[in-house]
C-alpha cells in the first residue's frame, strides 16, 4: 500500500523574480512524518525565521552551498532546529 503525502507551502515574496511560477516552495512529507506534525501550524514567516532565510534569493544561495534543493534545505533546517529524531528529507 502506498503512503499518502501531505504538503506545506512556504511563501517567498521574491520567488517570481527568480523565474518561479508561484511565490512558494512546496514541501512534501509522508503522512505521519513527525516533522510535518511539528510544522503544519507554522506560518511561512515563522518557518523563514526558524531556517534563517528571509528571501528566495537567500534560500537559493544557502541551499546551493549545501548542495541541496530548496525544499530539502528547508526540511533539513527545520528538522535540526526542532530536534526531530528521524529526519525525512524525501520529496
Amino acid at each position: 500500500m502506498a503512503k499518502s503525502r501531505v504538503y506545506k507551502s512556504v511563501y517567498f515574496k521574491d520567488a517570481r523574480s527568480h523565474g518561479k511560477k508561484r511565490n512558494d516552495v512546496t514541501l512534501a512529507f509522508n503522512t505521519g512524518d513527525g516533522l510535518y506534525d511539528r510544522i503544519r501550524c507554522l506560518s511561512s514567516s515563522e518557518i523563514r525565521r526558524i531556517i534563517g532565510v528571509g528571501s528566495y534569493e537567500e534560500l537559493l544561495g544557502a541551499a546551493e552551498k549545501e548542495y541541496r534543493s530548496a525544499g530539502n534545505f528547508i526540511k533539513r533546517k527545520l528538522s535540526m532546529h526542532l530536534g526531530c529524531e528521524k529526519e525525512d528529507t524525501s520529496g
